[in-house]
């Protein structure tokens, strides 16, 4: 049914679009800017306005807006296939886990599942590990304030409890302790326990650093309990913290790695990867999707990881943070900074995060904030210099209105 009120050519753009109001559920707050194209780390909005984006649509864009080898692996490969289902093989999904299981695995490969997001991914992660466990190996002990995804198996192993309160009851079979606490975790685990589930970072909640040595230790109880280790690295991983995956910070050995968010830079495509001994679990039958996995998007999530390869993206974030934590550290409304590489968390000496978003959006930065104090940052990997300097002085413009 149409509204003779809407107008095509004279509808306005941003947030005061009358398609967005009319047309759009309201899963979002209200949206002032409405970009219409990108290049590298900036993005230009409808009246041309330049941005410096510190956030790559959370954590995805990593290597850059309007990237033209993306770009050129995308036209050429929709003229040839785009979709036939997975009752056939295409060689680029192939190639692709071929490329994932290099850099995740150390000691033997492991098999990859294709999927269309960080949610699907931790929903296929949930599914192995109880097919994996049997009938009475079900359950799964994540962390409070972990963040999986908003579905409903991901979101009960999502540890905010607001966000699963309007949709009570939950799945399940899910137990949360204290990102951190050891001995919590050693307790939560029992004879129906199957996996345990974790952000290496916590993303969502802030950009919460484990505390020293705690994934290795989490790795050893996994052993000493005879569980899976599933680590989410949908926004950690593909070289987001200065190396291919967050976990490699340590000296661990996951049995499941989640991945999404950069792999297709802004592409939908999210991955599972499992050790053989793990993967093994799942049968023909007992999962799938419709579009994961397929041609277009196996194309540029192939072309995302050479690229990273190539252009060393891993040692360019670490080149970037240091630059930017330098330059963070020297203005005086933040307090600490948290994370690695280029996922930033910044705590702020006084309670006034969203503002600060939105001013900095005003002034040309963007940005989000995950607390009252807490700004998160997860610029593109291909950032420059001269960009994050740019983006820096908006920053300490926006941080002195608030000295």
């Amino acid at each position: 049914m149409s509204d003779p009120g809407l107008d095509v050519a004279t509808a306005a753009v941003g947030g005061s679009d009358p398609f967005e109001s009319h047309f759009l559920m309201k899963t979002y707050g209200p949206r002032r800017v409405c970009f219409l194209r990108g290049e590298g780390a900036r993005l230009y909005d409808d009246s041309d306005k330049e941005y410096i984006d510190f956030l790559a649509g959370i954590a995805v864009v990593s290597l850059g807006h309007s990237n033209s080898m993306i770009n050129n692996v995308l036209i050429e490969q929709s003229k040839k296939l785009w979709h036939v289902s997975n009752y056939f093989y295409n060689e680029n999904a192939g190639r692709l886990a071929k490329a994932i299981d290099e850099k995740i695995a150390s000691e033997s490969n492991g098999r990859v599942f294709f999927c269309n997001s960080g949610a699907e991914a931790n929903e296929a992660a949930i599914k192995l590990a109880r097919r994996w466990g049997g009938a009475d190996r079900f359950e799964i002990v994540a962390m409070r304030q972990g963040f999986h995804g908003r579905t409903m198996g991901a979101l009960a192993a999502t540890g905010q409890f607001s966000k699963k309160l309007p949709f009570l009851p939950m799945l399940e079979g899910f137990t949360h302790v204290e990102f951190g606490d050891i001995a919590a975790l050693r307790a939560a685990i029992g004879p129906n326990t199957a996996a345990v589930l974790l952000e290496p970072i916590q993303g969502e909640a802030g950009v919460i650093d484990p505390p020293p040595d705690y994934l290795d230790q989490v790795e050893e109880v996994c052993r000493e309990t005879g569980v899976l280790l599933i680590l989410d690295e949908v926004q950690t991983g593909l070289c987001r913290t200065g190396k291919w995956f967050a976990f490699q910070h340590s000296s661990i050995s996951p049995d499941i790695v989640l991945l999404a968010k950069a792999l297709g830079n802004g592409l939908p495509i999210g991955a599972i990867w499992a050790k053989e001994a793990v993967a093994g679990a799942f049968q023909a039958g007992d999962h799938g999707s419709t579009f994961g996995g397929g041609a277009l998007a196996t194309a540029v999530g192939l072309c995302v990881v050479n690229e990273m390869e190539r252009l060393g993206i891993a040692d360019a974030a670490n080149r970037s943070s240091s630059i930017l934590r330098d330059s963070l550290m020297r203005i005086g409304l933040v307090k600490s900074l948290s994370g690695r590489g280029l996922l930033i968390g910044v705590e702020l000496t006084k309670p006034v995060a969203a503002k600060f978003v939105s001013l900095a959006l005003e002034y040309g930065l963007v940005l989000s904030h995950t607390g009252p104090q807490r700004l998160r940052l997860a610029p593109p990997l291909v950032i420059t210099p001269d960009e994050i300097a740019k983006g820096i002085a908006i920053f300490e413009r926006v941080a002195n209105e608030f000295s």
